[in-house]
């Protein structure tokens, strides 16, 4: 409904479900190869610890790339997942990596990822799910126009379809992404009690 919304058409969204499977993020950081078995088995045996449940989610927003995200409510048994992979992971993450691009000009991001190679974990959490992406790359200037325009157009769509969305959560999984954070190969995924 989103992507054919004719207030949203001007800003060539496609869906990213064919290329990317719908997921929300608990920890995104980067690992030497050498540390893949070892954070299969660690995220394995976490994965026992928990079970599955409810998210909500309300409103829809624009990252500034471009994506279009479903923000969910915070919940605070995904917050202490999210809490608990960092914590049991976080030693075994590439110190070398570079922050993300996304992320690079944000003091408490850029604080974060040099903690714990993440921007976005602890109270930099911001759990959503990424659903459109942009159909082409722009120019930085014609990209800040299109952002602000679709940041209003989104402001309209929410409040003419305002609803409230539940999913259950029932497994996690490793996977290896692309540059702005969306999953193009599962390694592995653990099914919650």
């Amino acid at each position: 409904m989103l992507a054919q919304d004719k207030d949203l058409a001007d800003y060539n969204l496609k869906p990213i479900f064919d290329n990317h499977p719908l997921h929300i993020t608990l920890y995104l950081t980067q690992y030497p190869l050498k540390n893949t078995k070892l954070l299969i088995s660690y995220v394995k045996k976490l994965s026992q610890q928990f079970h599955a449940f409810t998210i909500k989610a309300q409103y829809l927003t624009a990252a500034p790339s471009g994506y279009v995200m479903l923000k969910i409510k915070p919940q605070l048994y995904l917050q202490h997942v999210s809490d608990s992979v960092v914590r049991s992971v976080h030693h075994l993450r590439d110190p070398l990596a570079n922050i993300p691009s996304w992320a690079a000009h944000n003091p408490q991001k850029l604080n974060s990822f040099k903690q714990y190679g993440s921007p976005n974990v602890f109270t930099n959490y911001a759990p959503h799910l990424t659903f459109l992406a942009p159909k082409e790359i722009y120019s930085v200037q014609k990209k800040n126009q299109l952002i602000q325009g679709l940041a209003n157009a989104i402001e309209q769509f929410n409040q003419k379809h305002p609803t409230t969305i539940k999913a259950t959560v029932s497994a996690v999984a490793i996977g290896i992404t692309d540059e702005q954070g969306q999953i193009i190969q599962e390694l592995a995924t653990f099914a919650l009690k």
